[in-house]
């Protein structure tokens, strides 16, 4: 009796173990995304600019490198994504590659995926840019 009881108790902890095992990683969302204060938004919102087309035409610019960037909504209580946080991702990245400027920014919403971890998503893509202040 005493070997039944360990067996059935050795499975049961064996079962939560594979449990949380498949769950615990899934806990976050797959793509990147970085917290970001109030204060941080406010400085890139000065420092990094979104460039239409049309106002790259009598500027200078030196072309970075292609950027993508993630609203998600990963949890229920986490908010709705929007395009606001997405492009505050998106100008994170682009300061931290020295850029001054994004264009070429196109941006759609994305429903429930497990290839992202998000119950519903706002995908940003667009090009860091330098653009010369002289």
């Amino acid at each position: 009796m005493a070997n039944r009881l360990m067996t059935r108790s050795g499975a049961a902890s064996l079962m939560i173990c594979l449990v949380f095992s498949v769950f615990l990683p899934g806990c976050g969302p797959f793509v990147e995304r970085h917290e970001v204060t109030q204060e941080t938004a406010a400085r890139l919102e000065t420092e990094i600019k979104a460039y239409e087309p049309t106002d790259l035409k009598s500027v200078k610019y030196t072309t970075l490198y292609g950027l993508e960037s993630w609203s998600c909504k990963n949890k229920l209580w986490d908010p709705s994504p929007t395009r606001s946080d997405a492009l505050t991702q998106m100008k994170l990245k682009a300061s931290e590659a020295g850029a001054n400027g994004i264009k070429d920014i196109s941006c759609s919403t994305e429903g429930t995926s497990l290839g992202t971890n998000c119950w519903s998503a706002m995908r940003c893509v667009g090009t860091a840019i330098k653009v010369n202040t002289q």
